[in-house]
């Protein structure tokens, strides 16, 4: 059986912000771990949106912490999954004039 991935890597002003994972699940008291890849620019910031929420920054939530890795690369790791961690997550990248946002990584919790 043939497996093809399609990646989709959105550029704008020569910056670029992709998040490899579609959908991740978890259990809840779970770990998990989601990855951005970037170019052009250091400043990432996460996004959450719930259903029939507005977007929110992940930086004002608790059990979520932002680190980069590499020079491009950017985690964001939720401890003790939640039934609340449940949503579409982001990553966006910025510069002094631009901002693009990668596809989403959709987080099913389970349990």
């Amino acid at each position: 059986m043939l497996n093809l991935k399609l990646i989709i890597l959105i550029q704008v002003a020569g910056l670029f912000a992709y998040q490899p994972e579609d959908v991740i699940f978890a259990d809840s008291g779970s770990s998990v771990n989601l990855t951005c890849d970037s170019s052009g620019t250091r400043w990432t910031t996460w996004y959450l949106r719930r259903e029939r929420d507005i977007m929110a920054t992940v930086k004002d939530m608790s059990q979520k912490s932002a680190s980069r890795s590499e020079a491009n690369i950017t985690h964001l790791a939720i401890d003790n999954v939640t039934a609340q961690d449940f949503g579409r997550y982001y990553c966006a990248i910025f510069n002094r004039k631009t901002q693009v946002f990668s596809k989403r990584t959709m987080l099913i919790t389970r349990g």
